[in-house]
């Protein structure tokens, strides 16, 4: 029904990424994570969060600018073509960087991208010339084009492939029925990236700040393409941060990438994660002993920061979780009267306040997240007020 507890500091690290990034330490915080249900089938996630109320040299140090995390599992693979996992997304958010990216304001500005035109049938970006590779190599809208048709190459078997969709042809290529290089993307000399889109698509350049969308330079990924991106030294970084160091089931170590076109907007200088649990006691105990700068909490940790009177801070998310039947013929769930009783009898103020029963939780109204902003307001807001939509009874 709901994500297991050993996902709860993933999720935050997660939305931590470009705070870290921006050298924002009001971000270095204790998180309780909270799940809530939606009205029908689904669940929203919220963060409560716990201030440190110390933060010594071991777990930030601010002379030498660095800060020491816990990630609560090893990052399955850092190859950006095929991964899935929020652990490798956290870390991929910091070593690589797309054409756009969210600031702290959680904005969508350009990243690689110094401007851009978007158009019904597609969009132009015009790359900065002073985006660079960890080697000082510059980062060129080929690295695009080869990323992105890796992506929708069926022998990749991307489970986000889906996401290219919005470009024309991507599907089709996905599904074997055209090759890859009919992918309607092209590098018009070194610094203009042409997409075109499948049909009109006005969210796009959100969707190239998702991991998917990064850059990869062919030469690398083509020198060992069944290791790439196993190890520190067999993969290229263009983001805040390159990967000094991995010691697989173990230790991450980040340092400030030199090479960065916005090093000097980037505060800190290292970041170690030394300590890889799902252990969210252990995590809390590392927490208290001065060795992390922020701890995810459950509830019974959740409880005892209270009872010692840390400051908490409330924070979204954006991330959903939903409960999905079985519809096979042979299992009871495939008939619609008992989904719909389930539904009926299922208070999700019940699973907020008595069985989850973390402080922060909220009951989820929608499957719009809170952070997704409309013209006026929050978006979901506007969509349920609007004449055109309205919740089957």
């Amino acid at each position: 029904m709901a994500a297991s507890g050993d996902k709860t500091m993933i999720i935050f690290l997660r939305c931590l990424c470009y705070r870290l990034v921006a050298g924002s330490y009001h971000a270095l915080l204790v998180g309780i994570v909270a799940r809530c249900r939606l009205p029908s089938r689904f669940m929203a996630l919220a963060l409560l969060s716990v201030w440190p109320l110390f933060a010594t040299a071991q777990a930030v140090d601010y002379q030498n600018q660095s800060i020491t995390l816990a990630l609560s599992s090893e990052p399955p693979t850092l190859n950006s073509l095929v991964t899935t996992n929020s652990v490798s997304f956290f870390v991929l958010g910091h070593i690589m960087e797309g054409l756009m990216q969210y600031d702290e304001h959680q904005a969508l500005v350009g990243a690689v991208a110094e401007r851009w035109q978007l158009r019904e049938d597609g969009v132009t970006f015009w790359l900065r010339k002073d985006a660079r590779w960890s080697d000082g190599k510059p980062v060129t809208a080929s690295d695009f084009v080869f990323a992105w048709r890796k992506v929708v190459d069926p022998k990749t078997a991307s489970q986000y492939a889906f996401i290219m969709y919005p470009i024309k042809n991507a599907e089709q290529i996905n599904r074997g029925e055209l090759s890859i290089d009919q992918l309607a993307v092209r590098a018009v000399g070194d610094y203009q990236l042409e997409v075109n889109f499948e049909r009109p698509c006005p969210y796009f350049l959100s969707l190239t700040a998702f991991g998917s969308y990064f850059p990869v330079r062919q030469d690398v990924f083509e020198a060992n393409p069944q290791r790439y991106a196993a190890d520190p030294e067999q993969m290229l970084y263009n983001g805040a941060f390159t990967l000094e160091r991995w010691v697989h089931g173990a230790q991450l170590t980040l340092i400030k990438n030199q090479h960065y076109w916005n090093r000097q907007a980037v505060s800190l200088n290292r970041i170690d994660m030394p300590y890889i649990t799902a252990d969210a006691s252990a995590v809390f105990n590392l927490y208290q002993d001065r060795r992390v700068a922020m701890s995810g909490l459950d509830n019974e940790t959740a409880n005892e920061a209270m009872r010692r009177g840390y400051p908490m801070k409330k924070t979204h998310t954006g991330a959903q979780y939903y409960l999905g039947f079985n519809f096979r013929d042979t299992r009871l769930s495939a008939n619609w009267h008992i989904r719909k009783a389930i539904q009926a009898i299922f208070d999700p103020k019940i699973l907020v306040n008595k069985v989850l029963a973390v402080p922060g939780n909220v009951v989820g109204e929608s499957l719009f997240p809170q952070i997704v902003k409309g013209v006026k307001g929050r978006f979901r807001d506007e969509l349920m007020s609007s004449a055109r939509f309205s919740l089957p009874a």
